[in-house]
């Protein structure tokens, strides 16, 4: 089964699933005025979390179950986003980016019920697209100044021994990992 966003040209957007080989697509989500976007899939494949922006543009984490049914909100934050969901391979936390003041953003966790919130990393630059290890003790992630260039970076799962990995001119984002190997996109900047 694969899930993915789609965008209206109103605006509005859902989550949508399919079989693999494009049949039974059908939404599980939609509501005027919301784009619901970027789902993950828990390990089981029993739940999916997504963001969810409103009309005032806050963007906010829900988990909902695979069949789309009794969706709800699992981050407490008073900022202005909370994007880019990914779950531990365990199923136990949800590691996500929280945008702060001055456009800066950290990585938090929180467990699927919404209970054990708590931030990874300071908030001081901006850190998003968190992906965890296939082993769930690291996490990768993009980190950048506030108005500089982005590195990927890997830290142990508590948010200790962050290790800048790429440290480049270029603009790096959005890793990804296999074998236990943290393989970075770049695109020149």
């Amino acid at each position: 089964m694969l899930a993915f966003d789609r965008r209206m040209p109103s605006g509005e957007g859902s989550i949508m699933v399919m079989g693999a080989d494009g049949s039974g697509a059908h939404a599980l989500t939609g509501a005027a005025g919301v784009v619901d976007a970027d789902p993950s899939w828990s390990p089981d494949g029993t739940r999916l979390v997504f963001e969810r922006r409103g009309a005032d543009g806050t963007a906010r984490l829900f988990v909902m179950n695979a069949d789309g049914s009794a969706p709800r909100r699992v981050t407490a934050s008073d900022g202005p986003a909370e994007t880019d969901p990914a779950w531990s391979p365990d199923g136990s936390l949800i590691a996500f980016s929280r945008a702060g003041a001055g456009g800066l953003a950290s990585i938090a966790v929180v467990a699927p019920d919404g209970s054990g919130h708590r931030a990874l990393t300071d908030g001081t630059r901006v850190d998003g697209a968190p992906a965890w290890s296939p082993d769930g003790r690291r996490i990768a992630f993009y980190r950048a100044p506030a108005n500089g260039t982005g590195d990927i970076w890997s830290m142990a799962a508590d948010g200790s021994s962050p290790v800048n990995l790429t440290d480049s001119p270029a603009i790096e984002s959005l890793p990804a990992w296999t074998g236990g190997t943290a393989v970075a996109s770049a695109a020149q900047g």
